[in-house]
């Protein structure tokens, strides 16, 4: 398993409470089914996707521009031999990346109790991917940064 200094650790670890913190909200506007917070429930879900793939792409060791699209953060870890794609296909990307935009002004679209619970679905696909298979909850510090300055 890859060792990371105390610094990339702890951007890691920020991405990664973020990306739960958008997931939780997600799952919190998304659950009423007589509610009408569908259109911020599904921002919340691209934003934790998102959020989740940053935190992969830095723990590998890969950098990437300020972006909201998840198809290019998704090239950015098939450059760094992350099999993402098969957990994110391009049709959950194509769900997911407009609703960074999408459906939150007058005139577009606006989700539904369905759409929220297909977005928390792919959320939650992406999330074990990251925590469990890409092995993020087992990250091994590097035990330089221990020693007192």
């Amino acid at each position: 398993m890859m060792e990371l200094s105390k610094e990339k650790i702890m951007v890691v670890e920020d991405w990664l409470k973020r990306a739960e913190s958008d997931y939780k909200i997600a799952l919190l506007l998304g659950s009423d089914e007589e509610g009408d917070f569908f259109e911020n429930a599904c921002f919340h879900c691209q934003q934790a996707v998102e959020k989740f793939l940053k935190a992969l792409i830095i723990s590998r060791g890969g950098r990437f521009k300020k972006v909201h699209d998840l198809n290019e953060l998704s090239e950015d870890l098939g450059g760094l031999s992350v099999p993402i794609n098969i957990v994110l296909s391009n049709e959950d990307r194509d769900i997911l990346n407009p609703y960074y935009i999408g459906g939150r002004y007058p005139g577009d679209r606006q989700p539904t109790y369905e759409d929220a619970q297909e977005a928390v679905k792919i959320v939650e696909k992406v999330k074990r991917f990251v925590e469990r298979e890409a092995g993020l909850k087992g990250i091994k510090f590097d035990g330089s940064w221990w020693e007192s300055v």
